[in-house]
């Protein structure tokens, strides 16, 4: 009989499994992509040219980086010494002369698709993993003042 108390009380102070309690709630999960671009530009440098030359040309690069699908344009001013026709480089001044240095900026390495705002820039829709383009710049030398002759140029991207 002691055996069977001894059951009872260990039976007794068990208590029945208690319910785990539980709420849930909802976590909104976002993201949002933006249109977004990334344009560099690197110096188009003509150096120093054959002064037997008619006409220096070099190259630059434009890279562009944007969100995929991203329609864009990229235009290029016509520089600070525009006069009207023609880019120009200032080349710096004497009695009453200023020096000045033409030159023009291409599509193409033939020199036929000028490089301007509006109809003559380069479009697109970007994609991965985005676009550099080749500037190519032609200046006339021939009969020009030994002097460093400079310009700035904006390039314009509009996406």
């Amino acid at each position: 009989m002691g055996a069977a108390i001894g059951a009872i009380a260990i039976a007794s102070t068990a208590t029945p499994a208690q319910a785990q309690k539980r709420t849930t709630q909802t976590m909104p999960v976002v993201l949002t992509v933006e249109q977004a671009c990334r344009l560099v530009t690197q110096p188009l440098d003509f150096g120093i040219p054959d002064p037997k030359a008619k006409a220096a040309t070099s190259t630059t690069t434009i890279t562009l980086t944007c969100t995929p699908g991203t329609v864009y344009s990229i235009g290029i001013d016509n520089g600070l010494y525009w006069d009207g026709s023609t880019r120009r480089m200032y080349g710096g001044s004497a009695n009453g002369q200023v020096w000045y240095a033409d030159y023009q900026l291409y599509h193409d390495a033939l020199h036929l698709l000028p490089w301007g705002m509006g109809a003559t820039a380069a479009a697109g829709v970007l994609g991965l993993p985005g676009k550099t383009y080749t500037v190519y710049g032609v200046t006339q030398i021939k009969n020009l003042r030994p002097a460093p002759y400079r310009d700035t140029v904006i390039v314009q991207l509009d996406f």
